[in-house]
């Protein structure tokens, strides 16, 4: 059973994330998802003032709060999808291969991995590309290929390039700091 110190509480941290995303999402222009933050925001309100007239039945009020938060968690990844740059698949791969190029591989590479976390043709031609990353001379290419890769769903083809790699015993350090930061995104209060 829920008391009224459980509901501010949760208030209070429901609060602090939808506040933290409305900066995030200000700096981004993302003007659909401001509206979404501002109807969960309104929600909340609308939660505080009714159990600061004590006509809510705390646990309702948890069950409104934490749906709420459910919302700002989805609302969270999709703005830390979002992409940093205009750039379509094939202009990441012509800007990788460009030593020109004003961006940092390793953004580019994000890009790509981000594009692969998505379902359909672009996510499987993204994730083909990741592949061929692996076979690269460079370090940090190997290990954000091997990021994206191993945490996605993969095709035969990506699956069998990715266990290739993987049982390469050259490739033994990249997969143990790929997975040491893998665990450090995953921890709590990151």
């Amino acid at each position: 059973m829920s008391s009224r110190e459980d509901v501010v509480r949760r208030v209070f941290d429901v609060t602090d994330k939808q506040v933290e995303l409305y900066s995030k999402v200000l700096d981004l222009g993302r003007e659909d998802i401001r509206s979404q933050l501002l109807e969960i925001g309104s929600r909340i309100n609308q939660i505080s003032h009714r159990v600061d007239k004590g006509v809510i039945d705390w646990d309702e009020a948890i069950g409104v709060l934490n749906e709420a938060d459910a919302e700002l968690e989805r609302i969270k990844k999709e703005v830390e999808r979002v992409k940093q740059t205009d750039l379509c698949l094939d202009q990441l791969e012509r800007e990788l291969d460009n030593p020109t190029s004003h961006y940092p591989r390793c953004l580019l590479i994000n890009e790509i991995g981000g594009i692969a976390e998505a379902s359909g043709e672009e996510a499987e031609k993204a994730k083909s590309f990741l592949c061929q990353l692996l076979n690269s001379k460079n370090f940090p290419d190997k290990f954000l290929a091997y990021c994206y890769l191993s945490t996605n769903r993969l095709n035969e083809v990506a699956a069998t390039a990715l266990k290739a790699f993987v049982d390469n015993p050259q490739n033994a350090e990249i997969i143990a700091m790929a997975i040491r930061a893998m665990r450090r995104k995953k921890a709590p209060n990151n």
